[in-house]
């Protein structure tokens, strides 16, 4: 099997004098010996990008909450009684009740996203592991 530093000696052009930290980077970059590092990176990338995806996905969280938080506040300040009969009420109400749907919805898009994370995490885990036994 391959050493990590194999690994750097052959990126880096230096046989061996490569600090802990450029061999951290360099076991992120290459993945697990045995590898190649073009699956790494794909495996690195994508995880990157699910990150950026959740990010955004946490962003419409809290946009869809804000809404839901207005469209519930005019709702509350509309004038009384707030009951089916008043119209004003009932279509202030109305909009609360889609800026809802629209905050669970985005919910749960942030969950599947967390979940995916996750997964992603785990190959990435996998890589860092299975190089800690071969140092």
């Amino acid at each position: 099997m391959k050493s990590i530093s194999d690994l750097n000696s052959r990126s880096s052009g230096r046989a061996g004098n490569s600090t802990p930290l450029e061999q951290g980077h360099q076991l992120l970059l290459s993945g697990a010996v045995g590898r190649s590092p073009k699956s790494a990176k794909r495996t690195m990338s994508q995880y990157f990008k699910t990150l950026s995806d959740v990010d955004a996905a946490r962003s419409q969280v809290d946009k869809a909450r804000r809404a839901a938080d207005e469209s519930l506040n005019k709702a509350k300040a509309a004038p009384k009684p707030h009951e089916i009969t008043n119209p004003a009420f009932v279509a202030l109400f109305e909009a609360h009740q889609h800026d809802r749907e629209v905050l669970f919805a985005a919910m749960r898009a942030l969950d599947r996203m967390q979940e995916v994370l996750r997964s992603e995490s785990e190959k990435t885990d996998q890589f860092t592991q299975d190089d800690k036994f071969s140092l």
